[in-house]
C-alpha cells in the first residue's frame, strides 16, 4: 500500500490526522512504530483502548515529535568578535572562515585561504584562535586607547577657518598621554559636519621630522594596496563605512604648514605642551 502522493515524507509537522484516511493513518502509524504489517499496526492501536479521535491526536503528536527530534540542530550562537574563551576546535568551517575573515579585517574568504597556506586545519584554528584572543584581550585592556574618533559631546574643540569652504578642527580625544591631537576638516558653514580632506590641500610638519602628514585612512589604504587587499573592519560591512570618515594626528606643539590650491599658504600651530594655543587664522574655540 502506498501513502497518498498528496502526503509529505514521515516525519512531517504539517500532516493532520484527522483528515487522512483509516488506510493512510494506519500506514502512518505504521511508520512511527517500524512496522510494515498493517494487521499488527491495528493491533497495537486497539491494545491502546483509545477512541478514534483520541487515537489520531495521539499519533500526531507523536509525529510530530519524531518530526522535531529529526529537524538538524542550529549551530550553537557565538559571542561576539572578538571573544578571548572561544574554542575554534567546536566551530562548523562556515564559522571559522567568518570569523578568520574578522581577524584579517576582511571579507574576502580567498584571503584567510592564503594566510593558511599549507597548514594543517586543526594548526589554522589554533592560529586564529590566538589571533582572536589577542584582539579581546587589547579591546578588554584599561590602557586601550582609540584613535580615529571624532570628538565626544562637549569635548573642547580649536576651529581654524581656512577659507569660506574648509575649516581645520583639533582636539585631544584620548591621545593626552601621547602628547599627540586629532586634526581633521569640517565645512566652514556646518563646523558639525565632518569631511575628507579636500585634494588640493596637502599638511606639512616642519622641524626634525619634516614631512607631508597622511590620515590614519591614507596610511590604511597605502597598506591595504601593499598587501594586496581591502582592509573591512569586523564590525560593520563595507557599504557602512563613512567615506567622509577621516583623522589626521599630529603631536603637540608641531607646526603645519597648510597648502590649497590657489588660496595663500596657511601656518597652524598645534597647541604645545602648556597648552598655548596659537592657531592662525583662528575662528574661535567650542
Amino acid at each position: 500500500m502506498s501513502l497518498n502522493s498528496a502526503l509529505p515524507p514521515y516525519p512531517s509537522k504539517l500532516v493532520d490526522y484527522y483528515t487522512l484516511s483509516d488506510s493512510q493513518f494506519y500506514e502512518r502509524v505504521g511508520r512511527a512504530m517500524n512496522l510494515t504489517d498493517i494487521d499488527e499496526v491495528k493491533k497495537r492501536i486497539h491494545s491502546l483502548e483509545e477512541d478514534s479521535m483520541s487515537a489520531r491526536n495521539l499519533f500526531q503528536q507523536i509525529e510530530q515529535e519524531d518530526a522535531d527530534s529529526r529537524a538538524p540542530t542550529p549551530p550553537p550562537q557565538l559571542p561576539p568578535f572578538p571573544s578571548e574563551s572561544l574554542d575554534y576546535m567546536t566551530l562548523t568551517d562556515d564559522q571559522f572562515y567568518e570569523r578568520a575573515c574578522h581577524s584579517l579585517y576582511t571579507n574576502d574568504v580567498s584571503y584567510v585561504h592564503k594566510f593558511i597556506g599549507n597548514k594543517s586545519q586543526s594548526d589554522a584554528r589554533l592560529l586564529f584562535q590566538s589571533v582572536e584572543r589577542r584582539h579581546a584581550k587589547a579591546l578588554n585592556s584599561p590602557n586601550l586607547q582609540r584613535i580615529g574618533t571624532k570628538p565626544a559631546p562637549g569635548e573642547e574643540v580649536i576651529y581654524a577657518q581656512l577659507n569660506d569652504n574648509i575649516t581645520v578642527r583639533l582636539w585631544r580625544g584620548e591621545l593626552e598621554r601621547q602628547h599627540m591631537f586629532c586634526l581633521d576638516f569640517v565645512y566652514s558653514d556646518d563646523i558639525s559636519r565632518h569631511r575628507r580632506k579636500p585634494e588640493n590641500i596637502k599638511l606639512y610638519s616642519r622641524g626634525p621630522f619634516a614631512g607631508e602628514l597622511f590620515s590614519i585612512e591614507q596610511a590604511g589604504n597605502a597598506f591595504a594596496r601593499a598587501v594586496g587587499r581591502p582592509l573591512v573592519s569586523p564590525y560593520c560591512s563595507p557599504e557602512d563605512v563613512d567615506k567622509e570618515w577621516e583623522t589626521v594626528l599630529v603631536t603637540e606643539g608641531t607646526a603645519i604648514d597648510i597648502s590649497q590650491g590657489n588660496y595663500p599658504r596657511t601656518t597652524l600651530q598645534v597647541p604645545g605642551p602648556s597648552g598655548e594655543r596659537l592657531l592662525v587664522p583662528t575662528i574661535g574655540y567650542a
